[in-house]
Parts: C-alpha cells; sequence; structure tokens
C-alpha cells in the first residue's frame, strides 16, 4: 500500500465545492499588487468546506489567455495570495477566476469568478467607457447585509482624520436575530476611486449539484497538489504498467517520493512545494529505457461562453485617477520598505530523516573525485565493478556490507550510473549523506541512502541523461503579509506615503461574541477611503 496512493472516489461523491473569490479593490494600474482571498465552501450546506487543499487562480484577458496563473494552499477553508499586475499588459477588464481540482468535473461556469479593471499609464485608454460627469460612482454604506439577514456592522469612530494617523474600526457580525456570529472576513481600506462600481462580481451558480454521472475525471486534491501524468514507451506508445517510479527535486535538501504506475501507465504524486522548483520523474528500475512521461497540465482549458464588458470609467472622477497612478508610481519608486514579510525558510529535514554518516569533504585534504574520497574519507561505503559498471554498497555495522545498491541520490536526485558519480571532482562535493540501515517506502526496500549534495545544489556536476523527464515546475505561491506602516517613530519620516490600499487584512475573525477590531496608519494623502469587508460564517 503506497503511502502516494489516492482514496477511494466513493468517499467524495457527493461533495460539491464552491468559492467566494474576495480582492482588496477592483481597479488597478499595472505593477501594483492585487491581494486575494478565496473560501472554499459546501455548496449546499453554505459551510467551510475543507477537503480540497489546493486552489488554482487565473488573471484571463477578453480572449481566455492566461496572463498570471497561480496555485494556492488552502489552509482549513480559505487561502490567499499576493502577485503583481504584469506591467505589460493592456488597459482592460480581466477575469480572476478560481476552482480546485475537483470543481473541473463540472461546467467552467461553475468557477468563482471576479472582473477587475487594469489601467496601463503608459498607453493611451481606448478601450474604456466613460460615465457621463454627475452619476454617483456608488452609495456610501456604512453597514450591509447578506441575504438571509446575516449583518456586518462596523463603527466609525469619526467622520476625517489627519495624515498618518492611528484609526481603528470595530466590526460585529450578527444573524437575523441579532445574536452573534463567528465569521472570518477579509477586510481592505481603499481609495474609494478604487472600488469602482462597474466592475460586478460574477458568483458561481447553483446548478447540477448533483454528481457526476460517470466517474470523475478530476480527484478532489484532499493532501496536497497531484502531480499526474502517464508513462508510455517511445516506440511503441504502450503503457508502462506498474513501474516503481520516482519523483524528486534538484537541491540540497533531498525531497524525494515514490509511486507505482496503474495498467494505463497513469501515475499521482502528491506534493506540496513552494515557489518554483525544478522536478525530476524517473523509474525506479534501470531496466526500463526508451520511455517518455505526459505531464497532466493542472490548469483548466474550458472556459464560459461569455465576454468580459469594457472598463467603465466616471468621467468626474479621472483627476483622482491619476492621482492613484502617481501614487502608484511613487510606490514603484520607493518599494516600500518593510511592506513585506517574508515567510519563515523550510527547515524540514531530508526525506530520509537524520543520516547515521555525514561527511563535509572541506574537512579533509582535497582529493582528485569522488572514487578516491570513498576509499580514502568515506565511511560505511565501498565500490566495486560488475561487468564492467561500477556499484556502491552501504556497509552497515551489524551486517556488513548490504547485497544490493543503495539509493543512490545527487543533489537530491535518485542516479544509477556510478562511474558518472566517482567521476565527479572531489572539490565540487559539500558533503555526503549516509543511511546505514535498510530503507523502507512502502513496499519498495533499499539496501541504505547515500546523498552526495554538491556546493552548488543544482545537478550541474553530474552528467544527466536527457531522456529523464525534468521541468522547472511553479507550486503554491510563497504566502506573504500585508504590512502597513506604523508610524511611532521617525524610521519611515522621509518616505513618501501615498498607498492606493491603506489595509489588507484577509482573515480576521470575530470570534463567538461576533466582534472583531482592525487598526491601519493613514497615508499623506488626502482624499474619501472606502472600508470593504465580506467573509464566510461558521454556519456558511
Amino acid at each position: 500500500m503506497y503511502s502516494q496512493e489516492l482514496p477511494g472516489i466513493d468517499k467524495f461523491k457527493n461533495l460539491r465545492e464552491e468559492i467566494l473569490l474576495n480582492t482588496d479593490r477592483s481597479l488597478y494600474f499595472t505593477g501594483e499588487d492585487i491581494w486575494i482571498k478565496a473560501f472554499v465552501r459546501n455548496a449546499i450546506s453554505g459551510k467551510p468546506e475543507e477537503i480540497s487543499k489546493v486552489i488554482y487562480l487565473e488573471m484571463l484577458d477578453n480572449k481566455n489567455f492566461p496572463v498570471k496563473q497561480l496555485m494556492i494552499k488552502a489552509e482549513g477553508s480559505s487561502g490567499m495570495v499576493r502577485f503583481s499586475v504584469p506591467r505589460d499588459i493592456r488597459t482592460g477588464n480581466y477575469l480572476l477566476r478560481a476552482y480546485t481540482r475537483w470543481m473541473e468535473n463540472w461546467s467552467p461556469d461553475q468557477f468563482a469568478t471576479r472582473i477587475i479593471s487594469v489601467i496601463n499609464p503608459f498607453e493611451r485608454v481606448e478601450q474604456a467607457i466613460f460615465r457621463p460627469e454627475g452619476i454617483d460612482p456608488g452609495q456610501k454604506i456604512k453597514n450591509s447585509a447578506s441575504s438571509d439577514g446575516t449583518k456586518i456592522q462596523i463603527s466609525i469612530p469619526g467622520k476625517a482624520f489627519g495624515t498618518r494617523e492611528k484609526i481603528s474600526f470595530d466590526v460585529k457580525v450578527t444573524d437575523p436575530k441579532g445574536d452573534p456570529l463567528d465569521a472570518e472576513l477579509s477586510v481592505s481600506v481603499i481609495k474609494s476611486v478604487l472600488a469602482d462600481p462597474g466592475t460586478d462580481v460574477i458568483n458561481s451558480t447553483k446548478q447540477e449539484l448533483r454528481a457526476p454521472d460517470s466517474l470523475p475525471g478530476y480527484l478532489p486534491e484532499a493532501e496536497g497538489h497531484l502531480v499526474s501524468g502517464y508513462i508510455r514507451m517511445k516506440i511503441t506508445d504502450e503503457p508502462v504498467k506498474n513501474a516503481d517510479l520516482s519523483l524528486s527535486f534538484v537541491g540540497k535538501k533531498a525531497e524525494c517520493m515514490f509511486t507505482k504506475s496503474d495498467e494505463k501507465g497513469q501515475f499521482f504524486f502528491i506534493v506540496n512545494q513552494t515557489g518554483t522548483r525544478e522536478m525530476v520523474i524517473q523509474p525506479v528500475s534501470q531496466d526500463i529505457s526508451g520511455y517518455y512521461i505526459d505531464l497532466k497540465q493542472p490548469f483548466s482549458n474550458k472556459f464560459p461562453d461569455y465576454k468580459l464588458p469594457q472598463v467603465s470609467l466616471d468621467s468626474s472622477r479621472l483627476n483622482d485617477i491619476n492621482k492613484a497612478i502617481i501614487a502608484a508610481q511613487v510606490k514603484q519608486v520607493y518599494k516600500e520598505t518593510g511592506q513585506l514579510k517574508e515567510p519563515p525558510k523550510n527547515l524540514s529535514n531530508d526525506f530520509f530523516e537524520t543520516p547515521e554518516k555525514s561527511i563535509f569533504i572541506s574537512d579533509y585534504i582535497e582529493l582528485s573525485d569522488v572514487k578516491e574520497a570513498v576509499k580514502e574519507i568515506i565511511p560505511n561505503l565501498v565500490t566495486s565493478r560488475q561487468n564492467g559498471r561500477y556499484q556502491l554498497r552501504v556497509i552497515n555495522n551489524i551486517r556488513g556490507a548490504f547485497d544490493n545498491e543503495p539509493l543512490v541520490l545527487f543533489d537530491g536526485v535518485p542516479v544509477y550510473d556510478m562511474s558518472k558519480v566517482l567521476n565527479v571532482l572531489s572539490k565540487e562535493i559539500e558533503r555526503v549523506d549516509i543511511v546505514t540501515k535498510k530503507y523502507f517506502y512502502s513496499d519498495i526496500v533499499f539496501d541504505g541512502v547515500v546523498n552526495f549534495v554538491t556546493k552548488k545544489g543544482n545537478l550541474s556536476a553530474y552528467n544527466f541523461d536527457n531522456s529523464v523527464f525534468r521541468q522547472a515546475t511553479d507550486f503554491y505561491s510563497p504566502p506573504e503579509i500585508f504590512h502597513s506602516p506604523e508610524y511611532t517613530s521617525d524610521t519611515l519620516k522621509h518616505i513618501p506615503d501615498f498607498r492606493n490600499t491603506l489595509y489588507w487584512n484577509p482573515s480576521l475573525r470575530t470570534g463567538s461574541d461576533g466582534k472583531g477590531t482592525f487598526s491601519f496608519y493613514s497615508s499623506d494623502e488626502e482624499g474619501e477611503f472606502t472600508i470593504v469587508i465580506s467573509g464566510v460564517t461558521s454556519d456558511g
């Protein structure tokens, strides 16, 4: 039984998901950041749904071309992300859409979608509709209610505030009877001109709630992102059946996993990586050659049948829009020192945990190559040669040398040509880790593990076989925190502050009393600002 084996589909046959998609605002300029929160709910009960762990997000133009594609890791029933609007795109409306892998079994009309407007200040605005002057761009609403009577109430501490002043607000969520509700809210404070009412949210509909008649083509990603595909023979195109396969990532940390292909040659790996990683997929057995890997693309290639409207701008507010454009450019110049906090580094161990031996080559005299290093300074490891082929053997302190070869890794990737490994210059190697016991991964057994880590950690020192599937892939987008400046000292005194988004909190919890509080500092710019609050209550 493989740890990568997927759960039975019957467990999810009645699962029906939908996503609510929130952004910090509706109007952006090229180069600006978009802050997004996605809530996953059960489409039948409306309650938060925690099955799918991956949310796919796309930014599409009016021809359904994806100008941006991201994977968001769902923590609990929601996920968040930040990305920058590409600088080279044209002024116009764009569609943000979000979905889970399980939602791909239904029509793309069911995906969560939201229209955002983008202005490229370095090109002429030809694709915009200007509303006549004097038309109110939107009512000023302090408190709002959902269709079932759930209310979000916010207390406004005053009508006007000074520059760089700390402002605090209290929020309360209640049911139709006035009783408090626990809720997860996303809150943004933005320049009012950027909360353009011409960009409406397109909600996912309530159609087709029944399960598919046939076996779904997409499985729910209940444990992480599914890297799936087929392994076939190049000449005959026949599937490589029931073959042990490995997926590994190039780097100084050994992150390797194993699975088995089915009768159709199909395979699945459950991956929880962040950022762009170089991925290698290959058979465990050296006897399998002349194959190719056909990897499934994770993003949907189905699109709904509708066209985006043109950008709608209020001509009476063009002066405010121009000010916001200048503010965005000021932000780019100063890079907003301290705006983003880096997430903590991943400090997890190699997949084989702690090795019994770790030899750092720099601690010894310089030797010519790895072959000499194995002979002179690396314990519990010996070389042999049979039928003109070099082999490595791990020596167990109790049992002696193992009968079979160990799993040999080079910069985190399994390798099988020991002559290439032994010929690598020793000065290229940083360390060698050795597991001197049998290593079990499901029903695969390795007689020890040997991990060669180079100083560069990029596999450049090993002449890798070009036929092996090797590809740089974008996985989860790194989580980032919106950080408003705090004017409690003179540290930021000389940095101008013309933020278009003053505050963004994608995870404000109200608690059992229905209450929550948030605060931020105003900027250097006078004007009208809008507070937007939306979210999901614990009862849906």
